[in-house]
């Protein structure tokens, strides 16, 4: 009896242990879904998670690989750099070597501008004495034009008093002198006298000064009574005045003006003279020379040309 009570009293037990049981099942079934569930999604994400870890590592080793490409490229920026350091210090070193070659260049440059006012104060020096030589030289000979006249008859008058007294005494009595011997004589020199003049002018008409100058020099040294030999200091001082050397050619007109008081050449010595005072700068002597030449071939050719100045 006791053993069937039991069996009642449990009973109850029984089936509420089994409704539990059921109840249970069925929450461990959801569970297990809900664990099955959560585990498809943790793959999932798990899946999606290697997926980003790879797309992280590999974005990683693209990292480093530009990592190691900047390297390079830093080492090459750098090279670069270096060089153009070097390149800016040799720069420098250039610069300084031109600042001291410019101002070498600078000394040099003043020392030959030094050296240039130098001879320029030379040359205007000279200049100044030429000119006081010509002043002087056109003041002196203002007065021997108008006294040329009267000392060259009383020259010639001595000349012909000697060539009487020294012909009377090497004349020997009874024998007359033969005249052939001398008239050959001078012909022969008149002929060479005549070759050098014409010599001389031809050179001078072809601007060959220097070739012309050495014929007139040689007529006037080997023949100095030569008929020729006002012509041909004339034309020496020609020669220096085509030459544009004013200085020289007022120098041999002056030989001319002084020397051959008679030549005809005279009248266009002091012109071409006066002519070459205006081209060396000097008024002055040019209207003295201009002046002299007025008074004292007032119906030259020249005259009238003095006038015109």
């Amino acid at each position: 009896m006791n053993i069937k009570i039991r069996s009642f009293v449990f009973l109850p037990f029984i089936v509420l242990t089994a409704c539990a049981s059921k109840q249970d099942l069925v929450l461990f079934n959801d569970d297990l879904r809900k664990l099955k569930s959560d585990s498809e999604l943790i793959k999932v994400q798990s899946v999606g998670s290697s997926s980003e870890i790879q797309q992280l590592r590999d974005d990683l080793q693209k990292l480093k690989n530009e990592g190691d490409a900047g390297k390079v490229q830093s080492a090459a920026l750098a090279s670069q750099m270096q060089q153009l350091r070097d390149e800016i210090q040799k720069m420098k070193g250039d610069s300084e070597t031109g600042k001291v070659q410019t101002a070498a260049s600078y000394a040099d440059i003043q020392q030959i501008r030094d050296e240039v006012f130098r001879l320029q104060g030379s040359f205007e020096g000279g200049t100044h004495k030429n000119s006081e030589a010509f002043r002087r030289l056109g003041v002196e000979d203002s007065l021997l034009v108008y006294k040329a006249d009267d000392l060259e008859s009383r020259l010639q008058k001595i000349e012909q008093f000697f060539a009487g007294f020294n012909k009377s005494e090497n004349q020997v009595p009874g024998i007359p002198l033969k005249k052939n011997d001398a008239t050959s004589g001078k012909t022969s020199e008149r002929l060479n006298e005549k070759a050098l003049y014409d010599d001389g002018m031809e050179k001078l008409g072809k601007q060959g000064y220097v070739a012309s100058r050495e014929c007139f020099s040689t007529l006037l040294k080997s023949y100095p009574k030569s008929e020729f030999a006002d012509k041909a200091q004339f034309q020496l001082a020609e020669s220096y005045f085509g030459e544009n050397k004013y200085e020289n050619a007022i120098l041999e007109y002056q030989v001319v003006i002084a020397k051959y008081l008679k030549s005809s050449k005279r009248p266009a010595a002091l012109y071409k003279q006066a002519l070459s005072f205006e081209k060396i700068g000097d008024p002055v002597n040019a209207k003295a020379r201009y002046k002299d030449l007025l008074k004292v071939y007032p119906n030259s050719p020249e005259a009238g040309l003095a006038k015109k100045r």
